[in-house]
């Protein structure tokens, strides 16, 4: 006889806006949909969704608004419609990211919500809550941030590094589970791989050359002797862009100094939060001797460039990983904790420069030579050469089908809740 299904409240935002943590729920909210009864048993998951969207643009991330007080009360009464009109008991959140006006918005909503509710699960999108609470909360702060949200039932970490947040907030259980995404190129092997390969054969004539630019297939022949890395991400210094254009440049430096053919391009694709950082951001490209371009432009026949490519989704994001040679995220931001930009990368089989920081070295194989400190343009440089020279760079595809896709993510997540809840 089957048991009564397992009633999910799931108290946060889908896309928009596009960040990974909204994409991340809108793939658990449509994995639990479609998946009726959980592999463990006959524990069925129902899920209810208030969509907590607070920001209507990345810009608006993290800054207070009475606009966004409003919908924060409104999201509070229709979760507590749901408790008493559906008896749902369960009670899913994505905490704060280490910063004031989010982590007081968590105040209300477990001031509202906590009492209600019979079990708790936080599934931790964002790091170093905890280490933010120990060295730069009030001691005000600290003790109602531990009162309102602490001691939640279950934690749900995206790596190692993330434990130390739910440990501080005393989380009854704590589980790891990766995060997973729909596999951005399932024609991999017939469209993309062809073309990565013909550009670095030629790739390795210049460097030997021996240029033969017409089995560069897949590109204007303008390109053929180009290196292109792509950085894909929210447009600021700690996603580690101002430090990636420092390595390109190091790296074409070195490269002119040896009459080298090959020219690494810099494309960027996202968004700016402010006009000034962009401002910033272009000043720092023309001080590096490069032309900032569009998507529009036409690249210059020499000299470098940094093509400025905006926010990219859809085709266009793919367009962009089809045409790059690597991908590089030097990330130091402070909440970061599992990008799934380079799940993306990775299933695009790209060469990939990160850094190590929080979970980030958990995603790569053991050993990778792309892992490099934070803020350090010149290991940023080396990696890229590395890349630029291997005529066999490592298999990351295979990496990804085996461990990161939202088959492996949603069944994790499902096992996760299941043991949780159906013991409650």
């Amino acid at each position: 006889m089957p048991h009564a299904p397992i009633k999910l409240l799931v108290f946060a935002a889908t896309p928009p806006p596009h960040h990974g943590q909204s994409y991340a729920v809108k793939t658990l909210l449509n994995g639990l949909r479609k998946s009726a009864v959980n592999e463990l048993g006959d524990h069925a998951i129902e899920v209810f969704h208030v969509n907590s969207r607070f920001s209507d643009g990345l810009e608006e991330i993290g800054h207070f608004s009475c606009k966004k007080m409003t919908r924060l009360l409104g999201y509070c009464f229709k979760a507590l419609r749901f408790r008493w009109q559906f008896g749902v008991t369960h009670f899913y959140y994505v905490p704060a990211p280490p910063q004031r006006t989010p982590l007081y918005r968590d105040w209300v909503v477990m001031l509202f919500c906590r009492p209600f509710f019979r079990t708790f699960i936080y599934h931790w999108h964002s790091s170093g809550l905890g280490e933010w609470l120990d060295t730069k909360a009030r001691p005000w702060e600290r003790w109602l941030t531990r009162h309102l949200l602490g001691n939640p039932d279950l934690s749900i970490v995206l790596g190692e590094p993330a434990r130390t947040d739910a440990v501080r907030l005393n989380s009854k259980a704590c589980v790891i589970v990766s995060n997973g995404i729909v596999d951005p190129c399932p024609e991999f092997e017939t469209e993309v791989q062809p073309h990565q390969l013909a550009r670095r054969m030629v790739r390795q004539e210049f460097l030997r050359g021996e240029p033969l630019a017409s089995q560069y297939r897949g590109a204007p022949a303008s390109e053929s002797n180009q290196f292109s890395v792509l950085f894909l991400a929210l447009c600021s210094r700690e996603k580690g862009l101002f430090d990636c254009l420092e390595g390109v440049a190091l790296l074409n430096e070195k490269l002119q100094w040896v009459n080298s053919p090959i020219q690494v391009v810099l494309r960027v694709a996202g968004s700016f939060r402010t006009l000034a950082e962009r401002a910033e951001f272009e000043q720092a490209v023309h001080g590096h001797g490069f032309q900032f371009i569009t998507g529009s432009d036409i690249p210059p026949e020499s000299g470098g460039f940094v093509e400025f490519c905006g926010f990219a989704f859809g085709k266009n994001k793919i367009e962009l990983f089809n045409r790059s040679d690597a991908f590089c995220f030097p990330t130091f931001y402070s909440a970061e904790s599992f990008p799934l930009v380079l799940l993306e990368a990775m299933a695009f089989n790209l060469p990939i420069v990160t850094t190590r920081w929080r979970s980030i070295p958990e995603l790569m194989p053991e050993g990778y030579p792309g892992l490099v400190e934070p803020k350090d343009p010149q290991a940023i440089s080396d990696a890229l050469e590395t890349i630029l020279r291997a005529e066999n760079p490592p298999q990351l595809r295979f990496r990804f089908l085996s461990r990161f896709t939202e088959a492996h993510y949603i069944r994790n997540m499902q096992d996760a809740l299941v043991r949780q809840l159906s013991t409650d």
